[in-house]
């Protein structure tokens, strides 16, 4: 069901007799009363149309979305009554076998068949042919975190202040499906991390609790089916060659959390023991640094990912790439021990403003 007046049952009704008042031609007389309950026969209203000297009663059917438009299941009609549909938008599929059917319709695009006998009325017009304000409708109910899709969703909440005006602007915004982007809004919403808005933009509580909450499903190992690896180079040397190679790349990490303090005249939390990369292309960044898999001691983890090539963007940083620092941060508290602490002193600074998160 739609938000706002304009799409509740009551307010198509209104609507919908205003455009009557506007279809008869001026000096005629044009009444219109509502005379019934609404569901009295079956009906959300009943309309008596007097137009000149002879009236009409009008059975009217609403529908909030056009799903909801099911032709074989409107009401029955009497002749007494001439049945008419109203939505906020009605499919040229359902308005064709709403007027084999007999029934008349009307929608707030301008799609309208006036049919009546007694008095003699014909109104036909075109509308839209699209709905131009399709509902967001989730596949399934989400139930936790652990995708890579709702990982990007989630850095894109965090990243904009917690705060995002709507689902399909967000989902525009990140290259995203709105149904992905809805399950976990809704997600969200049904554990109690956002905070009640109504029809108004999508605003996390604490922002903290929430990466909390998205790493308790989520991590850079997991998610990603990131591998360990061993090289020659060693860790420094590895990385300079994948960047001179042109290989698509982002770092994360305790490297690049300590990028972040570093670049703020702050200590190194923890030195970097292993270096953490993603890349969109794990076989061309394999062959640059001559990576061989090492599942035990390899101080190189690689992991493959979508997100780079969408809206999710690296931060480049003195000619190397870095993950956006809520990715990083999510990063880090799906860790364990020491690492988990280091991320959440990240997610803390970036919320009390501490420096500019550039996303």
């Amino acid at each position: 069901m739609r938000n706002g007046t304009s799409y509740g049952t009551t307010g198509l009704i209104d609507r919908f007799m205003q455009y009557l008042r506007g279809v008869v031609p001026l000096g005629t007389r044009n009444q219109l009363a509502l005379p019934s309950l609404p569901g009295e026969g079956g009906w959300d209203t009943r309309i008596r149309w007097t137009i000149a000297t002879q009236s009409v009663e009008l059975g009217v059917a609403v529908r909030l979305s056009a799903d909801a438009i099911e032709v074989d299941r409107l009401p029955r009609t009497d002749p007494a009554v001439a049945p008419v549909l109203i939505a906020p938008f009605i499919p040229l599929r359902k308005k064709q076998m709403l007027e084999q059917t007999g029934w008349s319709y009307w929608d707030t695009t301008g799609n309208a068949l006036i049919r009546l006998t007694k008095p003699v009325v014909l109104v036909r017009q075109q509308g839209a042919l699209k709905d131009p304000d399709p509902e967001v409708k989730p596949i399934a109910r989400l139930r936790s975190l652990k995708g890579q899709a709702a990982s990007e969703v989630m850095v894109g909440l965090l990243a904009n202040e917690g705060r995002t005006a709507s689902i399909r602007d967000f989902a525009r915004q990140y290259k995203l499906p709105a149904s992905t982007v809805s399950r976990v809004v809704s997600l969200l919403r049904d554990e109690n991390y956002l905070q009640p808005t109504g029809p108004g933009p999508i605003v996390i509580e604490d922002r903290l609790a929430a990466a909390q909450r998205w790493a308790a499903d989520y991590s850079f190992e997991k998610t990603f089916h990131a591998g360990r690896y061993f090289s020659l180079f060693g860790p420094d040397l590895a990385l300079q060659r994948i960047n001179d190679a042109g290989v698509p790349y982002a770092i994360t990490g305790v490297t690049a959390a300590n990028e972040w303090l570093r670049g703020r005249g702050r200590t190194a939390s923890l030195p970097a023991t292993e270096l953490w990369v993603y890349t969109t292309d794990l076989a061309a960044l394999q062959r640059a640094a001559d990576l061989a898999p090492d599942r035990r001691e390899g101080t190189i983890r690689v992991a493959e990912c979508e997100f780079l090539n969408r809206g999710e963007p690296a931060r480049l940083v003195d000619g190397l790439r870095y993950v956006t620092p809520w990715r990083n941060v999510g990063d880090l508290l799906a860790a364990p021990g020491r690492l988990a602490g280091i991320g959440e002193d990240l997610a803390q600074d970036l919320i009390e403003g501490r420096w500019m998160a550039d996303v």
